[in-house]
This record gives C-alpha cells, structure tokens and sequence, in this order.
C-alpha cells in the first residue's frame, strides 16, 4: 500500500525563484504532505531556500544553466520515494491531489496517472489568450502525474537539450506503452498561473517554445508537411486552372479570377474557425460576440500560427534530413 511518505514531488526551478517558494508554502499551508520535495534551481543566482521553514522534507538542487528536461532527471535520479510526481513553479494542486491518486495506485493495477491542469487568467489579456489557446477546460499534462518509479523508467528520461516541449514529448511516449496502465481523471487536480501577462511576454514565450519544440514535435511536423503539401498542390492547379484549359476564353469552364475566389474564401473559412468554431469547442462558458471577443481571438490565434511556422519549418527540414540519411 502506498502512502504520502512514499511520493518523491519533483519541481524545476527556472527564473521563478520567488514562484517556487509560494508554491511550498502553499502546500504546507494545505498540508499537502511529500516523503520529499526535490527542487532543482538552475537560476544564474542560487536561491537561500530555508528548507528548516517547511514542513515538508525540502531537498534543494542547484544546478546553474539546466534545461527543465535535465532538471527533471536530476530529480529522478536523486529522488528516493516508491512513486513520482511533477509540478512546475507556476502550478498549484487541488488540497485532495495525493489522496485522490494515492486512492487510484492502490486499489488498482494502474501505474500512473496523468496530470489534468487548468489554466486560470488573472487580467484580460490572457483571458483572450486562454481563450484562443488552452481553452478554460481541463487538458492533459506532465504537472499532476504520477508515476511509479519503476514504471519510469520504462518510458525513460526526459530530453535534455529542449527548453519547451519536453514533457509533452515524454507523455507521447508513455501513451504509446501499451503495458504500463494509466489512469485519467475527468476533473482537473491542478491549476496553472504562468499565461503571459501581456502581448510582448506571450510572443516571447511562444516564439521559445516553437523553435525549441521543433525536434521534439516530430508528427506535428510531418502533419504540417503534408498540409503544406496538399495546400500547394491545390493552389497550383487553381492558378493554372484557366491556362490549362486550352482556348480558355471560350471555354463554360472559365472562372474569371479564380485564385481570388480561392485565396477569399480559404481565408474565410480560416477565420471562421479560429474565431468561433475552435473557441467554443475548447470553452465551455464564452461570449465570442461581447465586446468583439471574437476578433480579439482571432488576433493572437493567427499570431500564434505565424510563430508556429519557423518552428515547423525546422523540424520538417530536420525530418526531411533525417529521412535522407
């Protein structure tokens, strides 16, 4: 039978020193109890973390430079609990997280079960971004998963030389075991407070974490590839539709500006989806027309498909690479 003593919590530490500490004082104060709490602080300054202040069993790591991939591993390899589990510096869990999972590991053959986190926004730019992004529903995710030790590393470690995309990266692996069970909630046990805070912190952030995901994202790519694919192959023939006909000024089947037509209506039915179709699937409660909420979306959803194509563009030029050799 597993208990708390048995759950190794581990928490890499980035730039967010101050964040960190909230978040263990937060659990002390919900009296969300460890066997320990492995924190891995690769900020340039080491943080003076009294750990005599908490009452959790704080073991404090610093390792200068660390990608968040790496941290996470100095954790595992140095953690000493039955069972492990994952939070960043910008998530809080629910007071029942380890009794509601400790629950599921001990009355059945599952062996991890995932994080469901929710992303919460606190003004109203990153009401927007939610809005166009996350969505205000529970999504799967590395904060909030637990997972028997033994069962880890059966998945392996996670990527070392990525600064984003390392823990959806490491989830795709652990879906793809067959073997290992794994449980998933319908409610969310976590909450996540790091949505950028304005429109120059948000390009930043997702302009990191494209070109940083490009190798990681490897069916993305290749998604992306063949779209890029169809799209053109399409937009060619309707370029040269008219040439091709032969005689095509008397022919029924000219269309007088066609590449117009199509390009007007391609960009229609983007819109259309960006700004209302995909937002009321990934939103339970939203009104897209208050306050023209719906263009608001629609601003930051293109921004973020525009930065997404440097990324995209890397990792299929990377694939293609691969596919050669």
């Amino acid at each position: 039978m597993y208990l708390e003593e048995d759950i190794s919590l581990i928490i890499p530490c980035f730039n967010h020193q101050n964040e960190v500490v909230k978040l263990l004082e937060y659990l002390d104060k919900k009296k969300i109890f460890f066997g320990e709490i492995l924190v891995i602080d690769s900020t340039n300054v080491k943080l003076n973390l009294s750990k005599e202040n908490f009452l959790n069993k704080i073991k404090y790591i610093y390792e200068k430079n660390c990608l968040p991939g790496k941290a996470r591993n100095i954790g595992v390899k140095n953690s000493k609990g039955k069972i492990l589990a994952f939070l960043d510096c910008n998530t809080t869990p629910e007071i029942t997280w380890t009794y509601e999972y400790l629950n599921i590991l001990n009355c059945n053959s599952i062996v991890s079960i995932l994080g469901k986190c929710k992303a919460i926004h606190n003004n109203n730019f990153n009401y927007v971004l939610r809005a166009s992004s996350y969505g205000d529903q529970a999504f799967s995710s590395l904060p909030g998963t637990m997972i028997l030790k033994s069962e880890f590393y059966k998945v392996g470690f996670f990527n070392e030389y990525s600064r984003a995309g390392e823990d959806i990266e490491w989830l795709n692996r652990l879906k793809k075991i067959k073997y290992i069970e794994i449980f998933i909630f319908k409610k969310n046990y976590i909450n996540y407070y790091g949505l950028p805070q304005n429109f120059f912190s948000f390009l930043r952030k997702w302009i990191i974490y494209s070109l940083s995901s490009s190798k990681l994202n490897i069916y993305q790519n290749q998604r992306a590839l063949y779209f890029i694919i169809f799209f053109g192959l399409v937009l060619y023939n309707i370029y040269y539709w008219n040439t091709n006909l032969g005689n095509w000024d008397q022919s029924r089947y000219y269309i007088n500006n066609l590449t117009k037509y199509f390009v007007i209506i391609s960009f229609f039915i983007y819109f259309i989806f960006r700004s209302i179709i995909r937002p009321k699937i990934i939103n339970t409660e939203i009104d897209l027309f208050k306050n023209f909420l719906f263009l608001k979306i629609f601003l930051i959803s293109f921004t973020i498909d525009i930065i997404k194509i440097p990324g995209s563009l890397i990792g299929i030029i990377k694939n293609i690479i691969k596919l050669k050799i």
